[in-house]
């Protein structure tokens, strides 16, 4: 793995070849994740492989020089420390609330910002992209506080009742149909301010 690593870092990427890179290599735990439930592998050694993957990819990104988002480096961190905690305390719970506990504390991030601060947490995130009416960037701002929330009991949900298939199809599957409906409905409740933005990209 190490003679892997060194190899990728003399080879000379363009900076397109390398972002292409790192965001296939960003799917890799996911892809981890479903082969060690497909093959029935127990949540324990599932984790050390997940575990393991995550820190490949952002050992390759370093590399190859290519910058993560604070995003992807918080979820590797909490990957580490919750799977830390499953390995050596031998309870699955620890992982399986990793997904509740990190949308908890999103959820709190957009409800603080819309109470405590002068813009919301949408606005800061897309108003230098998007011409859109303060207004209704809050709304967006409190409908993800409710969106995270969901997230965040549905899994609690999941976790506590079902099987360790069940719940790692929620995951995989479940949650990133959620995250598309989501998506799908921000980006219709904004459609009249999204030309601007496209017109932007086409003229680069």
């Amino acid at each position: 793995m190490i003679r892997y690593l060194r190899v990728l870092k003399r080879f000379k990427w363009d900076t397109m070849d390398r972002l292409k890179v790192v965001k296939i290599l960003e799917l890799l735990p996911a892809l981890g994740f479903i082969l060690v439930i497909a093959k029935k592998v127990d949540l324990i050694t599932g984790t050390v492989i997940v575990i393991a993957l995550s820190t490949c990819f952002v050992l390759i990104a370093k590399i190859l020089r290519v910058p993560l988002s604070k995003f992807q480096y918080g979820t590797w961190v909490a990957v580490v420390v919750f799977g830390s905690l499953t390995i050596f305390l031998q309870d699955e719970l620890f992982i399986k609330l990793k997904t509740t506990i990190i949308n908890c504390v999103i959820a709190l991030a957009f409800f603080g910002s819309h109470f405590f601060s002068k813009k919301t947490l949408v606005e800061h995130l897309v108003a230098s992209h998007l011409n859109a009416p303060a207004k209704k960037l809050r709304h967006v701002n409190l409908v993800a506080v409710v969106y995270f929330l969901t997230i965040a009991l549905s899994n609690y949900w999941v976790s506590m009742n079902f099987s360790n298939e069940n719940w790692a199809m929620f995951k995989v599957v479940g949650i990133s149909l959620l995250n598309l409906s989501f998506i799908s409905g921000v980006l219709f409740y904004l459609r009249d301010h999204l030309k601007d933005y496209l017109e932007k990209i086409e003229k680069k």
